[in-house]
């Protein structure tokens, strides 16, 4: 199964740079390409955008492949891909690797970055197989060639919702089977990610 989902890679590849011209980029288009490629092996919906500023933009995209197995590693494969311009078409740059394997209920949340230049990505799932909740969050800077992990918090069990803000974001839910709310607030700086609240 990781031979199929890498094969699934490659054809996702093919498609952006087959079909996705710089300049005249249509996420929900590129969705729609991605959605029909993945078919059953697909799991929830993928993700596509472009990366404003940039000249031509560079295209992001997310999604998850389902692998076979219940739990675990081998679950899934999840992937956040990157693809710059050249000579008319969009080439693969950069991965996420495979940190957030095994993870499914995929968000993608687009930051305001703090760096110039960078765009800032927060991916977050659960875990595939776990007796509840049991969430992953992951912080990526891409630069343009390669994705950065900027932060990586330990799990935590719970049902929780990411809001974006003009300097970071917001994490607010209920701790699985005990009687906390979580509502935190982090800032984004050039250095990484603060908690400031509470």
């Amino acid at each position: 199964m990781n031979a199929v989902a890498s094969q699934i890679h490659k054809e996702i590849d093919a498609y952006v740079a087959s079909a996705v011209r710089p300049g005249r980029v249509d996420p929900s288009a590129v969705q729609q390409g991605l959605k029909w490629i993945l078919g059953t092996a697909g799991d929830g919906s993928p993700a596509a955008f472009v990366i404003d500023g940039d000249a031509p933009p560079s295209l992001i995209v997310a999604y998850t492949v389902l692998k076979g197995t219940l739990m675990g590693q081998g679950a899934t494969s999840v992937t956040l891909r990157a693809y710059t311009a050249s000579q008319g078409e969009y080439r693969f740059a950069a991965t996420t690797g495979e940190d957030m394997d095994g993870y499914t209920d995929i968000s993608l949340a687009k930051l305001h970055s703090p760096v110039p230049q960078k765009i800032w990505l927060l991916l977050s799932g659960r875990m595939t197989g776990a007796n509840g909740p049991n969430i992953r969050m992951r912080l990526y800077a891409y630069d343009g060639t390669r994705f950065q992990t900027v932060w990586a918090p330990e799990n935590a069990w719970g049902t929780f919702t990411v809001r974006v803000t003009n300097r970071g974001f917001t994490i607010d839910g209920e701790y699985y089977r005990t009687n906390k709310t979580r509502c935190d607030a982090y800032f984004l700086a050039e250095d990484g990610v603060y908690r400031v609240f509470p």
